[in-house]
């Protein structure tokens, strides 16, 4: 019994092979399968979100380096500004 039946769905086959006498097959073959659920509605379209946003963000790292020591110096000067004037 599981108790995620619903979720998981899961599918059993066994097949018997027998040429003579179907009391003693010669193969058995067995398949059970549980549907992925949350690998296709939850993980695949969360993988396919962050996967177009670093896309997106591969415009941001193709800069200069000079940039974005300049973009560090800007915001530790904003920085120091905005806190040396509350004390």
């Amino acid at each position: 019994m599981m108790i995620f039946q619903a979720v998981y769905r899961p599918t059993q086959e066994v097949e018997a092979l027998a040429e003579v006498s179907p009391y003693f097959p010669h193969e058995v073959r067995y398949r059970a399968e549980i549907e992925p659920t949350f690998e296709r509605y939850l993980y695949g379209p969360l993988l396919r979100g962050v996967l177009r946003v670093a896309a997106g963000m591969k415009v941001l790292q193709a800069g200069s380096l000079h940039a974005y020591l300049a973009y560090v110096l800007v915001l530790a000067v904003l920085l120091l500004i905005w806190l040396g004037g509350t004390t």
